[in-house]
């Protein structure tokens, strides 16, 4: 395996809310990097679509997923039950989320700052726990 698909994953600025939740963002980070010695064990996407971008990026690369790395995203659309391998996510109640996110904006004085929203861990083949 080449490790010089993995070199820059220790930049934060190169994850995160400005990824726009594309593929081809999700492929962006596995490409054009220096060799380093060592190379994660797994990829915690922000979206299913970067997970899914970055998929296609290490399949092309031929890094087995799980095998050679695991990838688990937070999201949880439709589109995670399809991909190959299926990813494992961390699903959000996308129905609470709209919800608060509504009286916040009916009501922000008495909202308050932080809510928490539950999740649930749906393990699929991404993550090497399944057979």
């Amino acid at each position: 395996m080449d490790t010089s698909d993995f070199d820059d994953f220790n930049q934060p600025h190169r994850f995160g809310p400005a990824s726009r939740d594309t593929h081809a963002r999700g492929r962006q980070p596995r490409s054009g990097y220096r060799a380093r010695p060592h190379r994660p064990d797994a990829i915690f996407a922000d979206s299913d679509l970067e997970a899914i971008g970055a998929l296609r990026a290490l399949h092309e690369r031929h890094v087995r997923i799980p095998e050679d790395i695991a990838i688990v995203s937070f999201d949880g659309t439709i589109d995670s039950q399809f991909s190959w391998p299926a990813l494992t996510v961390v699903q959000q109640d996308a129905t609470a989320l709209a919800e608060r996110m509504f009286q916040a904006a009916l009501d922000p004085q008495n909202t308050p700052d932080l809510q928490l929203i539950d999740t649930t861990l749906v393990p699929r083949q991404s993550c090497g726990c399944l057979k």
